[in-house]
């Protein structure tokens, strides 16, 4: 298992034409107490909003477009921006640009040397109803997990369907991955 290096996080948020709620989640990251994080935020296709235009000013995060649009649920994206970070952070975070995260999310989540740590949740699809997450099929969502980063660059994102989310997390599981679960609410998917 490797040594906990400086950048602790490596986020991988994707977005198509999100303007306020990309800010409002730029906003969740910037605000978080531990400041060792990294954040490639990919947006859809060409036609970005002005918000990425201009570019956050903080040197943590780096935006970039898709020449062309894929309108796949951002799972082609994730699958580009686990193939473009950097081998020097423990874990990876792949989430989306209208999702939220308190300001503690990084140093709950990232105290471990597990290979996979997950949260519960808030999800829009369960009228924002607080959930138990669990490692299952309809149980878990992409941004409520942390995963080692050598392991989340080595299983990728190949499916393209909408559950690829669960995909991911099942290929992950056929490693064997040590699991742990943070037993609060950490994660507010819209």
């Amino acid at each position: 298992m490797p040594d906990k290096p400086n950048v602790i996080l490596d986020i991988i948020a994707v977005t198509y034409k999100q303007d306020h709620p990309l800010k409002c989640f730029v906003e969740s990251i910037l605000s978080q107490t531990n400041p060792s994080w990294r954040m490639l935020i990919i947006h859809d296709g060409p036609d970005m909003p002005e918000f990425l235009k201009k570019k956050p000013k903080d040197k943590r995060i780096t935006v970039m477009n898709t020449p062309t649009r894929f309108n796949d649920y951002g799972h082609s994206l994730r699958d580009i921006g686990l193939q473009k970070i950097q081998d020097d952070s423990y874990y990876t975070l792949l989430t989306n640009g209208d999702n939220y995260y308190p300001p503690v999310f990084i140093d709950e989540m990232c105290m471990f040397k597990e290979d996979l740590v997950y949260c519960n949740l808030v999800h829009n699809h369960w009228k924002y109803e607080a959930r138990e997450s669990a490692m299952h099929r309809r149980g878990i969502d992409i941004g409520c997990a942390v995963v080692r980063t050598d392991i989340a660059k080595k299983v990728g994102f190949p499916r393209r369907d909408f559950a690829a989310d669960w995909f991911y997390f099942e290929e992950i599981l056929k490693l064997n991955p040590t699991i742990r679960k943070v037993n609060k609410v950490l994660f507010c998917h819209n």
